[in-house]
């Protein structure tokens, strides 16, 4: 069986900003996972093991990480990837009235974005595990 989930994360991982951007921010993970169920024993014999694979989407470009942030232009529809990783996440965005996106990764990573532009302000590498 193959599940083909474009946005992955919950609905309660993204943030809003009406008056600024009109836009919502959220952490993707353009993935699909490719499994199978763990096969029933026969005759005493060890069924198959349960296999659980990430996998490409099909049709999305190879070249394009699977992970990352988008900015949904909610007057426009328009989808703007940016941020894009190798490694996943599984946090929540954080919107302030000052126009700042917060977001961190799996990495350890912990970033400062500008909501309109979308650059990069600051990034720090957080301790622990």
């Amino acid at each position: 069986m193959r599940l083909y989930p474009l946005w992955f994360p919950l609905p309660r991982s993204l943030c809003f900003l009406p008056d600024l951007t009109n836009s919502l921010y959220v952490p993707f993970i353009d993935n699909c996972l490719d499994e199978t169920a763990k096969g029933e024993a026969v005759n005493g014999q060890r069924g198959s093991p349960e296999r659980r694979v990430g996998a490409p989407r099909p049709g999305v470009d190879p070249a394009l990480a699977r992970n990352g942030l988008a900015k949904v232009n909610l007057s426009t529809g328009e989808i703007q990837r940016w941020m894009n990783g190798e490694v996943p996440t599984t946090g929540a965005v954080l919107a302030t009235a000052g126009g700042l996106i917060f977001w961190g990764d799996l990495n350890q990573k912990f970033r400062a974005f500008d909501a309109q532009n979308l650059k990069m302000l600051w990034e720090t590498t957080l301790g622990g595990l």
